[in-house]
């Protein structure tokens, strides 16, 4: 079903996606999911608001559970020591890297 709704060639999508597209083909599946139902349901409130509803949004009419998730909390602000920190750890991680040992690339 997502091959031919996302218009995505059966053997590609079979034999050669990886992974980390796969992932974006659904985040964009479920866009376009939620867009056709958010169009339908704007449709459907100026259909019954032009006969004499008393809707006063198109949410009035009905919700999606996509709606009513709540919004994601921005990331907590690090010290400038527990920044450093970090940044160093990455360092030495990449630098053991570089270095030939591919046991643990921690970014």
């Amino acid at each position: 079903m997502m091959v031919f709704d996302c218009g995505i060639d059966p053997g590609y999508f079979l034999d050669e996606m990886e992974l980390f597209e796969v992932k974006s083909l659904i985040k964009r599946y479920n866009l376009n999911y939620q867009d056709k139902w958010e169009r339908s349901r704007f449709v459907a409130f100026w259909t019954v608001k032009s006969g004499g509803s008393t809707a006063t949004t198109p949410q009035d009419l009905i919700s999606f559970n996509w709606e009513d998730q709540p919004v994601k909390m921005k990331a907590k602000r690090m010290s400038r020591e527990e920044s450093l920190k970090m940044m160093q750890e990455k360092t030495k991680s990449l630098e053991n890297f570089n270095s030939g040992n591919t046991e643990k690339l921690n970014l």
